[in-house]
């Protein structure tokens, strides 16, 4: 049965006739049991917190409402666990973790599915060079203890991951330039010079850089497909930079 459509619709006829499909899940059960494992064996306290909550919070996501009969009020399936688990480490529990599910009422294809497994982890009296710590453990224990080596294929171009540690730090506009490297040093490109210059600046789970340009700001969007998209279509001339923002719809841009 090769028809991806057909095999995701009807995963039952995929696990007959695919090995391969049964072997991913074998593999998944290991994984959600190796973690647990993991977790115990230093001092973690797996909880459960609610799936129904008064507000979606802990994260930024579209969330999915629902109706509570018994108290008559209007409830959203959780977006994530963040902020019940933070007041279980107020409470008392200084290691915790939960596995369990999100649901975020967003984009749907074969690899990304509006209801989803998710590990969250938290200690207290940590920062985060105890949290990698942790990381740095547990990814290659899952490796060895589920597949039996620390290289993973991943992905249709089967490229290969290793997991062995310790792995690269490196800070966030480091990564951006580095991941722009391959578009050369620029020349006359607005976005690129703000890059290139350390004009970037991180607040939080935002990336972004402002500049002035003749007494107007230049707002740069937060992503890196963003980034290296406008920069392509400034270089070959096939779109301004306004154009381009409003195909992207990335915010809004003054420039000149």
């Amino acid at each position: 049965m090769q028809d991806v459509e057909e095999r995701y619709r009807k995963r039952y006829l995929d696990l007959m006739m695919n090995p391969e499909s049964r072997d991913r899940f074998n593999k998944r059960s290991a994984i959600l049991a190796e973690i647990r494992n993991f977790l115990h064996a230093r001092g973690f306290i797996e909880v459960e917190t609610p799936m129904m909550q008064a507000q979606a919070g802990g994260a930024a996501a579209k969330p999915f409402y629902t109706h509570h009969n018994a108290l008559d009020t209007e409830m959203v399936m959780r977006i994530a666990p963040e902020l019940y688990l933070k007041r279980l480490i107020v409470g008392g529990f200084d290691k915790i973790f939960e596995l369990g599910k999100n649901f975020r009422n967003e984009g749907i294809d074969r690899t990304h599915n509006p209801e989803f497994t998710v590990l969250e982890v938290y200690e207290a009296y940590g920062d985060r060079t105890s949290m990698k710590a942790i990381i740095e453990g547990l990814l290659p224990h899952l490796c060895e203890k589920v597949l039996g080596r620390l290289t993973v294929e991943y992905g249709e171009a089967k490229e290969i991951l290793d997991f062995t540690p310790p792995y690269r730090e490196i800070a966030y506009k480091d990564a951006v330039k580095e991941m722009m490297a391959d578009l050369g040093r620029p020349n006359d490109s607005l976005y690129e010079v703000a890059l290139w210059e350390d004009m970037l600046k991180v607040e939080g789970d935002e990336l972004f850089y402002a500049y002035m340009v003749d007494n107007q700001a230049i707002v740069i969007p937060e992503t890196i497909d963003a980034i290296r998209a406008l920069t392509e279509a400034e270089r070959d001339g096939s779109a301004s930079i306004a154009r381009t923002n409003a195909a992207l719809g990335v915010g809004t841009f003054a420039a000149t």
